[in-house]
Parts: C-alpha cells; sequence; structure tokens
C-alpha cells in the first residue's frame, strides 16, 4: 500500500473552562483522526461531544467501537459507530481515563486503526462549602460571600430549612442578606445549587440574639451611656429620655 500523508487536525482538547475545539495541525499517516481528544466534564452534566473522525488514507472504512482491550467509556457516555462521536451525560467521577476507540479497514487487509480519548470528570462543587453568621435582632447582618459554583453555569439557589425572619436568600447568587427580627436558636442551614440534574450544596450557621440598646443616664452633671439587651440606669441615674417633635 502506497503511504500518504496529509494535514489535519491530529489532537482536540473539549470541556468546560477549556473553550472551543483547538486543532492542532500535522502530517498524518492514514488512520482515524483526530489522534487524541481529552474531555473535561462534570457528573451529571451533559459533555461537549467529542469531534467526528476522519478517516484518512482508510479505502473502505467500518463502524467505530471502543477497543476490546480498552477501558470503558464512563457510565452515561456511548458512541455513535457512524461517526465515532461519544457523548451523554457523565453520572460517576474519573480522572486520566483513557479509552481507546478503534476502527478496521474493511480488505482483505483487514487494517485496525486507533485513536484515544481521555475523560476527566470531575463532581460539581460550591464554595466556600461553610459560612458563619452571628446575627442579631434589629441589626442588618453583613451578606454572606456569593457562592462560587464550579461546574455550574446558570445555577438557582435554594435553602433549607427556612432563613430565620427578615433574612432572604438570593437565589441567583446565593448571598443571604436582611435585618432579622426575632431571636433565633443557631442552626445550620443547608443552600443547594441545581441545574437540571446537576446539585451541588453548601451550608451556612446562623444564630439571632436579642439586639442590644444604648440609653443615657444622667445624675446631677453626670451622664453616662449603658448599653445591654435590657439597659437599665444605676441607681440613683435617670434615663434621658430623647427629645420627640
Amino acid at each position: 500500500m502506497r503511504i500518504r500523508r496529509f494535514l489535519i487536525a491530529a489532537s482536540i482538547t473539549i470541556g468546560s473552562g477549556i473553550g472551543a475545539a483547538t486543532p492542532v495541525l500535522a502530517n498524518t499517516d492514514p488512520g482515524i483522526y483526530p489522534a487524541t481528544q481529552t474531555v473535561n466534564g462534570y457528573v451529571n452534566k451533559p459533555i461537549t461531544p467529542t469531534a467526528v473522525y476522519t478517516d484518512v488514507g482508510v479505502s473502505n472504512p467500518k463502524d467505530f467501537f471502543i477497543a476490546p482491550d480498552s477501558l470503558s467509556l464512563p457510565p452515561g457516555l456511548t458512541i455513535n459507530e457512524r461517526t465515532g462521536v461519544v457523548s451523554g451525560t457523565p453520572t460517576v467521577a474519573t480522572t486520566g481515563r483513557v479509552v481507546r476507540v478503534q476502527m478496521e479497514e474493511d480488505n482483505d487487509g483487514n487494517l485496525t486503526f486507533y485513536a484515544t480519548i481521555t475523560f476527566n470528570i470531575a463532581v460539581a462543587s460550591l464554595a466556600p462549602a461553610t459560612q458563619t453568621v452571628s446575627a442579631s435582632t434589629g441589626r442588618t447582618i453583613t451578606p454572606t460571600t456569593a457562592i462560587t459554583a464550579t461546574g455550574f453555569d446558570t445555577p438557582a439557589y435554594t435553602v433549607s430549612p427556612a432563613l430565620p425572619a427578615g433574612l432572604a436568600l438570593n437565589a441567583s447568587t446565593g448571598v443571604i442578606s436582611g435585618t432579622p427580627t426575632a431571636v433565633t436558636n443557631a442552626a445550620t442551614y443547608t443552600i443547594t445549587a441545581t441545574q437540571g440534574i446537576l446539585v451541588a450544596s453548601t451550608t451556612v450557621s446562623i444564630g439571632v440574639v436579642k439586639g442590644t440598646t444604648t440609653i443615657r443616664c444622667r445624675k446631677g452633671t453626670k451622664v453616662r451611656r449603658i448599653t445591654a439587651v435590657a439597659p437599665k440606669c444605676p441607681k440613683g441615674f435617670v434615663r434621658i429620655r430623647p427629645r420627640t417633635r
């Protein structure tokens, strides 16, 4: 057989955070191309389908399949026998899983050609993993940190159980803000991000105590400020009432 050489995409990387598939041009021998691909994805999120294979210098190509001596595709993914495209929604995490795609030439020589796909499938996650809010009634809290959702595109956030009265969750950012109005024992609240069947969660610990009040007390020319949950003037002092108009 006369060997011919062609200019074609030799390798491609596909997946979240990578951007569009970028071909690397190289002079190649007869076979199936791209020779190597890398797929980066997340559990329960559809992957970007792999590239359609091009058979170069193959006179009678047959169907594509996973080589018998290869690792299997990650669960949830399938291969198109006619194009070699791998697609689907992975259900299990894996790192550096190399799968060999095989195609045979249907002639007397029964030549076999291979290409590889490396899969990196991660679990979607939220950060920070935990936060703590110490609040008091009548005082606006410092909003919690906006959540970084790795593996999501446009997650929607919910919280359980219901937040203390006066506090609210931003369904787009996962931020909790507001002014609590009732005393609440410290408890853990779970914030869940969802996008289709993609799910991840984080927690926030919140406790609300009764807010303090400051009053002014006078005894002769002496004036004192008293701050407490239920402030009272010391013996001999009289509370100075705010002037009303």
